[in-house]
């Protein structure tokens, strides 16, 4: 689920959500500023998957698109395709379950 990012401005980490690509993601890491080509419009990106498995990472050059951003948390989601044409999404055997969390009163 663990995977390392590469952009053209630097590298950080993200796990995927879902098993159709969602990347969650800091916002520093793809950025959300008006200047920001990636955060508005998606871009492409390196992607070291099996990251987390302590084996050999494989890179795959895929396009990331924004879903959501909330930069006030400094989080992102990111939809993975493996062209810039959105098709197909990235499949991941590997990701997080995200469960609803109750807040205590």
């Amino acid at each position: 689920a663990v995977v390392k990012i590469v952009t053209a401005d630097g590298h950080g980490t993200g796990s995927f959500v879902s098993p159709d690509g969602v990347l969650l993601t800091n916002n520093h890491v793809l950025g959300y500023e008006d200047s920001n080509h990636c955060a508005r419009e998606g871009c492409f990106i390196e992607l070291l998957v099996d990251f987390q498995l302590g084996a050999a990472s494989r890179s795959l050059r895929v396009f990331a698109k924004p879903k959501r951003l909330a930069v006030g948390l400094d989080a992102s989601l990111f939809q993975i395709y493996t062209g810039a044409d959105e098709s197909p999404k990235l499949s991941t055997p590997h990701y997080l379950r995200l469960a609803p969390a109750e807040l205590p009163e």
